[in-house]
């Protein structure tokens, strides 16, 4: 859910897998693109091992993990990554309870290299919230989602 700025700033393709294996149509890709450097998002009950070994089958020969202990951590180790030598101001608040916010705006995180900060309902986690104290520089947030997803004590607390 929070993966297209990291894709955006390498200017690199997102490619989503099952949990066990890697598609057919996914393996054609890798095959076609023969990339040396592949992220996975998100730890092994996401994608397994069998995938990350796969992928180094198909000859990537560096296979990196971002691996959290929740989708909440593991956003913002993609933010920490997206914010790598960055002056950018503005980051993307959306729901990590439910998909389709940050799904669609994923898109224009990535272009603008804005990472996207997945919170609860009524809390912003403590990883988002270390996040955000240690970026100072991100002065602005876009929240994606009506008040049933992302509510105004979250919106609150960012002012």
């Amino acid at each position: 859910m929070s993966g297209g700025p990291l894709a955006g700033k390498s200017a690199s393709p997102i490619l989503l897998t099952s949990t066990s294996s890697l598609p057919t149509e996914i393996k054609a890709e890798i095959t076609r693109r023969h990339p040396s450097k592949a992220i996975i998002l998100g730890g092994t009950g996401s994608v397994s091992t069998t995938v990350e070994t796969q992928l180094k089958n198909l000859g990537v020969t560096t296979v990196e993990r971002i691996a959290e202990p929740n989708r909440f951590a593991v956003s913002a180790s993609i933010a920490e990554k997206v914010m790598e030598g960055s002056s950018n101001d503005t980051a993307i608040i959306a729901s990590g309870l439910t998909f389709p916010d940050a799904l669609s705006v994923s898109g224009v995180a990535g272009k603008n290299k804005m990472p996207i900060l997945l919170v609860s309902t009524d809390k912003i986690p403590a990883e988002i919230q270390a996040f955000i104290n240690n970026h100072p520089e991100i002065t602005k947030y876009v929240i994606v989602g009506g008040p049933g997803t992302v509510s105004d004590i979250v919106k609150n607390s960012l002012a």
